[in-house]
């Protein structure tokens, strides 16, 4: 069965400790099966710093989540199948404590398979950039075909070295002649909020 990334974006009041939030998501059913699940507030990018992100793998279908609205209201929740790993570094990615960029876009007809192919090269490029450590992409089959892709970096100091450095800048240019047909973008970097065990 095919490994799938499950994004749950949700409102959190300003000024709420993750430690009143990670509770509340751990103990729905729908959430529970899930690998390598964190917890993630925004530090910079497309979303406001209380829409915060819970993410995890799963192989196996996933039952409703249902948040209480008054304390947490569910924003969107998303799935997209594993596609590949970049992983230079060799340090473990999904589950870890590392600061993340989460990529998602929507890619429009006929470009999609030129896409691709640049897309990976684009991903490995990054990958390799100052304060980059890897990262894992998804996708979700079909036309138009909509991609989500997990950055992660050594630490916040590794973001701002990435966010200055010329892999970025070349990549960034080099997207130039897709983006008429790239709908849909978004792109926030967060730190993980995960509380540690008790």
């Amino acid at each position: 069965m095919t490994t799938e990334l499950v994004l749950v974006r949700i409102g959190v009041p300003a000024g709420t400790a993750a430690a009143a939030v990670w509770p509340l998501l751990c103990a729905q059913p729908a959430l529970q099966q899930l690998a390598g699940a964190r917890l993630y507030q925004p530090t910079r990018g497309f979303f406001e710093p209380t829409e915060w992100l819970y993410c995890g793998e799963t192989s196996v279908p996933i039952g409703e989540v249902s948040l209480p609205p008054e304390q947490l209201p569910l924003r969107k929740l998303e799935r997209y199948p594993f596609r590949a790993e970049i992983n230079p570094s060799g340090r473990p990615l999904l589950g870890s404590t590392l600061p993340i960029q989460l990529v998602t876009l929507t890619v429009l007809p006929p470009l999609v398979e030129r896409f691709e192919a640049w897309y990976a090269e684009h991903a490995e490029l990054l990958c390799r950039a100052p304060g980059a450590v890897g990262a894992r992409r998804y996708w979700q089959d079909g036309l138009p075909r909509r991609y989500a892709t997990l950055y992660y970096y050594t630490s916040e100091e590794g973001v701002e070295r990435y966010l200055t450095s010329e892999a970025r800048a070349q990549a960034a240019a080099s997207r130039l002649p897709f983006d008429p047909w790239l709908v849909d973008q978004h792109h926030t970097y967060y730190r993980d909020v995960t509380p540690a065990p008790a």
